[in-house]
């Protein structure tokens, strides 16, 4: 399968363009992994039968959707994107730019990505895309493996509320006990004065 979706993000959250010719949830998902992206990086993030791709620079993110697709050409499609976009854009401009506010770019993300969906030898600029790209500074990870540690974090959270919650109870129920001790205590005392006083009015009254 090609090169599915494109898109060029500014920060984890403001996208400028995006291009495909699919339908699917693709989209959504690749905006969750966004909050995910580590600045200054280049990465594989393997998601079901599907690879998400992406190259980080200075705030700038180009993420592209791939299955079974060949991971150094389509790193020389990511990079490609980036030197077209940054050729064409001032990057103080880009900054400043709020979401689909530089949309125009998606013919030139539609022309390559047929290009390189053709799987390539060379790249648009004519290097061989086998030596430009170093499989070894490309990080691969399994996001199941992230969404796992996040429920992992979210159900400790809420067993933390939970013991917390539970320890509120115990700390009332203890609370209301040691009154009630108190009060029954006091409650002896009472008795015990008053038929003290008793007793002895009793004596009084024999004696004389």
């Amino acid at each position: 399968m090609p090169i599915i979706h494109i898109l060029i993000s500014k920060n984890i959250d403001t996208v400028l363009c995006e291009y495909t010719e699919y339908q699917g949830n693709f989209n959504t998902i690749a905006r969750n992994f966004l909050k995910k992206v580590k600045p200054n990086t280049r990465q594989t993030i393997q998601y079901d039968s599907y690879q998400y791709h992406y190259i980080n620079k200075d705030n700038i993110t180009y993420l592209c959707i791939t299955s079974n697709f060949p991971e150094d050409t389509t790193f020389a499609f990511l990079m490609e994107v980036q030197r077209q976009f940054l050729n064409q854009n001032d990057y103080k401009d880009i900054m400043k730019k709020q979401s689909y506010q530089l949309d125009y770019f998606e013919k030139n993300l539609k022309n390559i990505m047929d290009y390189y969906n053709k799987c390539p030898e060379k790249t648009l600029s004519g290097e061989i895309i086998k030596n430009l790209v170093d499989a070894k500074s490309i990080a691969i990870e399994n996001i199941e493996k992230l969404i796992e540690r996040d429920d992992k974090l979210n159900i400790t959270v809420q067993k933390s509320d939970k013991l917390y919650d539970q320890s509120k109870n115990i700390n009332s129920l203890a609370n209301s006990i040691k009154n009630q001790k108190k009060a029954e205590k006091l409650r002896n005392m009472r008795l015990l004065i008053g038929g003290g006083i008793i007793l002895v009015i009793i004596i009084f009254i024999i004696l004389f």
